[in-house]
Order: structure tokens, then C-alpha cells, then sequence
């Protein structure tokens, strides 16, 4: 998992002012505030959406999530809205029917963790 260190090596690299990452399956970022890192938090459990308003004079790294195979204990579909002429990001969590991708995989073939995890989100 990525951490604010990690995150803080990568800035030096970016020369836009907002990006975005994955592969972690952990929806959030980081965004450089001048000098410091801050973290963008997961968003409740209880609520769909959460607005990020986009500051001019900061650089951010946005991880949309992941619509399967979440690992941060909610098993919702998770992505993003990007609007740059707005200068906002959007974040959601939306309920799917786990049952049927769990049955899919099943039937792939594929290691049964990847289905039994998708209920859990980890």
C-alpha cells in the first residue's frame, strides 16, 4: 500500500496538476499542499459520494478505487468523476450484484478467494 512517504517521492515526478493511480484497490490520494502531503481519506461507509474540490496552488494523485476486488472493507463498486473545466473530483460507491460476479468467477475457475473476498471488500 501506498503511504504519504511513497506518495511524497512521487510528487517530484508529476508535472500536472492532477493524476491518477491505482491498483491498490484503496479509493483516496494524496494531494501535495505545498510542502506537505495530505492524505484524502475513504469515504464513510454510509454515504455514496464524497466532492473534492480541486485548489489551484496544489497537485493532487487520485485513486478511483476499484469497481471489483475492493480491499478497504467496502465491497461497493468504487470510481471517480473527473471535471477539470469545474475543477472538481467526485467520488462514489455504488452497490452491484456481488452474488452473480461471485458466481462468475466461481465458474472461471478462478481461486475462490477472489469471489468469497468480493462480500467482505478485503
Amino acid at each position: 500500500m501506498i503511504g504519504a512517504a511513497d506518495a511524497g517521492q512521487v510528487f517530484s515526478y508529476i508535472d500536472v496538476r492532477v493524476s491518477f493511480f491505482g491498483h491498490t484497490h484503496l479509493q483516496g490520494g494524496f494531494i501535495l499542499n505545498h510542502s506537505r502531503i495530505e492524505t484524502i481519506g475513504k469515504m464513510s461507509s454510509y454515504t455514496d459520494r464524497m466532492l473534492l474540490d480541486i485548489d489551484p496552488d496544489c497537485v493532487y494523485m487520485i485513486n478511483p478505487g476499484s469497481v471489483g476486488q475492493p480491499r478497504d472493507g467496502d465491497p461497493r463498486a468504487a470510481y471517480v468523476l473527473y471535471n477539470p473545466d469545474d475543477g472538481f473530483v467526485l467520488y462514489f460507491r455504488l452497490p452491484y450484484d456481488v452474488a452473480t460476479a461471485q458466481e462468475k468467477i466461481r465458474r472461471a475457475g478462478l481461486p475462490p478467494l477472489l469471489a468469497d473476498r468480493l462480500a467482505a471488500g478485503r
